[in-house]
């Protein structure tokens, strides 16, 4: 994990922080393709990608007026994920286990605030996957990975299971950006073989929704037959 005088990085460590990045720029850019995605109905059954949310989503500060610069957070599960795989229990997505049995946006609020009160003269917004930010391409801003063939932000050297959680601040901090990183997947095509129900697409880089288990598994698991 990168030091900085800005933040403690044993405190990081001790919430789980698996690495973070510090961006000044509000505007994704991946911008176009979320929006073609959207327009072309890949989002399938999930509506709020496609409502008046997905206008704020075009820039931070349609969600925080007074933004400035971003910190992002890669809070880790993967001590779920391995013991998970070492006892093939897959029933269930990691995540649902990898913070204390809690839900991860009750968890990491609470551990984005003890992070935003070491802060002193910055105004703070908490940002999770609740909000109308895209998520993984401010992480991607950040330097913190790029984009895999199955849409999901891949560091380098942490893979990727991990939760985004993010710090929308009021003023610059003295951290140097990191620049943004580049395609890593090659010809490799391991997460669309992967992917039970022909999901992702490696062509456009991104997913049908409505094929997609988390779909079914969050959204729709009441009212529809399993992908």
């Amino acid at each position: 994990m990168k030091s900085s005088p800005v933040l403690d990085n044993k405190l990081l460590e001790s919430l789980g922080v698996l690495d973070w990045g510090y961006t000044e720029d509000p505007i994704p850019h991946s911008l176009n393709h979320y929006e073609r995605w959207t327009a072309e109905n890949h989002h399938g059954p999930l509506a709020y990608l496609n409502d008046h949310r997905k206008y704020l989503r075009r820039d931070l500060r349609n969600v925080y007026p007074e933004f400035q610069s971003a910190l992002v957070f890669l809070f880790s599960y993967q001590n779920a994920k391995k013991w998970m795989l070492e006892n093939n229990k897959n029933s269930v997505a990691a995540y649902t286990l990898g913070f204390e049995g809690d839900d991860y946006h009750h968890a990491l609020r609470e551990r984005l605030q003890k992070i935003a009160d070491t802060l002193s003269g910055v105004n703070t917004f908490l940002s999770l996957d609740i909000h109308p930010v895209l998520e993984r391409d401010l992480a991607h801003r950040a330097g913190l990975g790029w984009f895999g063939k199955n849409s999901m932000l891949i560091n380098q050297k942490e893979g990727s299971y991990f939760i985004i959680g993010s710090l929308l601040l009021d003023k610059k901090l003295a951290i140097e950006t990191s620049p943004v990183d580049v395609d890593h997947c090659g010809q490799c095509t391991a997460c669309v073989e992967a992917c039970p129900t022909h999901a992702i697409n490696p062509e456009t880089r991104t997913l049908e929704a409505s094929q997609c288990i988390s779909t079914f598994t969050i959204e729709l698991f009441k009212d529809a037959e399993a992908p």
